[in-house]
Parts: structure tokens; C-alpha cells; sequence
């Protein structure tokens, strides 16, 4: 009830909001399911016939779809990322985009690829899905938790041993990060460029300018189970992005 009271405040304050032009749209995704589990909160678990409306509605507007390392500065890119790696997301959902010829980024945690979770990508699962051409796969750290919660010590472990296992398993570059829960400081940034990340995505409520903000904190737009179409309209033209000023992180 809290949450859908919050939702409905939420919403009021975006149908009064000013729309937003400029600025590359990255999408935020967690889990795809008809049926809620104990995964993860209800908010980012998306039925998929909601999920694949979203993209469809891309796809109509011929947005520019890429990577990060290709956003061409003279288009609006899109980006679509999924969060902690689950089970879900394999084949339909990862098939549906690429028929489409749509890239998306995979942000991964090796401790839950290697604890056989049923709910989770297994070791198997990542090694097919890193031959996709358009699939990339990124570190989600090398457990699910708070990088700011660790010291120096396991706080390396957390960035360099996700991203050596990572590349190991997968034979490709891995450049990008999602730190667990959006939580970031000073001292994680500059672990994350010493670990050789060029790329670090936060949880914070807005569009991204190559030009001007910073590749190691870059804001993305968190998309819900609630979001019909009119909200995510809403969502990619900007009217939620004053959600940024209660950011945490």
C-alpha cells in the first residue's frame, strides 16, 4: 500500500513535469516474470507482455538503439541493461532483442552465476549468451553487495575478481559496472578506474551526456512493473527525471 501510495505520488508530480530532448535514454531492468517471486522487490519484476510493449514502442519510434561505446553524439541513443543476471531473460526475452537487432547490456555477479540458483544465469547460460553479438556482458560486482560497505581489500576483490571471472568465462572485454544498490563514494570511483572499468551505471533518475557528466556515474532510468505505457512514455521523455534530487547516491 506504501509503495503504490508513493507510485500515485510519484505520478502526479511527473504529469506536471516539463519534457526533457536531449540526453541518451539507458533503461534499467531487473527481472521478467508473470508470476511475482521473492527474488527480488515486486517493483522490478515485469510481466513480459509488458516488457515487450516497451520495446515495441521503441522499436515504432525508431529510436537509436547501441551500446555505450558506440552512442553516436548527434542521436538520442537507447540503451536497455538488466540488472543481477536472472534466469528469466534467457531465450525469450534475450531472443525477442536480438531478432530485433536490439543490444543490451547483462550486469552479473559470478557468486550468484556459480550458486546454481534455479532463479539465476548459470555458468552455462552466461557462456552461450556472451557469443550473442548483441549482448554485453558487464560486472554487477562479484557478490550482491553494497561496495561502500567494504574495505580496501574486499573491495578489490569485489571489482577485479568479478571482472577477471567475468572475462574469463565469457573471452571478451568486460569495461562496464553496476554498483549493487546504486551505492557509490569517492573511494569507489577510484577503485572502479583503477580496476580498468570505463564505464560505471548508477541507480540515478535521469538521462546521460557523453559530453558532460562523468562515464563512471552514469544515470539511467529505472523502469517498474506499474509502468504501462503512458508512464513509460513519460519515463523516456523525461518527466520522471526529478526523482534524481532524491537520490541517495
Amino acid at each position: 500500500m506504501q509503495n503504490l501510495y508513493k507510485k500515485k505520488i510519484a505520478s502526479l508530480i511527473s504529469f506536471f513535469t516539463l519534457k526533457k530532448k536531449l540526453g541518451d535514454r539507458i533503461l534499467t531492468y531487473h527481472s521478467i516474470n508473470n508470476k511475482k517471486n521473492s527474488t527480488t522487490s515486486n517493483i522490478y519484476q515485469l510481466e513480459k507482455d509488458l516488457f515487450y510493449n516497451q520495446v515495441k514502442l521503441l522499436i515504432d519510434k525508431k529510436v537509436n538503439f547501441e551500446l555505450i561505446d558506440n552512442f553516436q553524439n548527434n542521436k538520442i541513443n537507447y540503451l536497455i541493461t538488466f540488472d543481477d543476471g536472472f534466469k528469466n531473460l534467457k531465450n525469450k526475452i534475450l531472443e525477442f532483442l536480438s531478432n530485433h537487432k536490439i543490444p543490451c547490456l547483462l550486469f552479473l555477479c559470478p557468486d550468484l552465476i556459480k550458486s546454481n540458483n534455479k532463479n539465476y544465469l548459470n555458468l552455462s547460460d552466461v557462456k552461450e549468451i556472451s557469443k550473442n553479438e548483441f549482448i554485453k556482458i558487464g560486472s554487477h560486482a562479484y557478490t550482491h553487495q553494497k561496495l561502500t560497505d567494504h574495505n580496501d581489500l574486499n573491495l578489490n576483490f569485489q571489482l577485479d575478481a568479478s571482472k577477471k571471472w567475468l572475462e574469463d568465462i565469457t573471452s571478451k572485454k568486460v569495461n562496464a559496472i553496476s554498483y549493487p544498490f546504486g551505492a557509490f563514494n569517492k573511494k569507489v570511483l577510484e577503485k572502479v578506474k583503477l580496476s580498468g572499468y570505463k564505464y560505471g551505471f548508477t541507480t540515478k533518475f535521469n538521462f546521460y551526456n557523453s559530453s558532460h557528466d562523468s562515464k563512471l556515474q552514469i544515470p539511467r532510468v529505472d523502469i517498474w512493473d506499474s509502468d504501462d505505457l503512458n508512464t513509460f512514455t513519460n519515463k523516456i521523455n523525461g518527466k520522471w527525471n526529478w526523482m534524481r534530487f532524491f537520490s541517495k547516491y
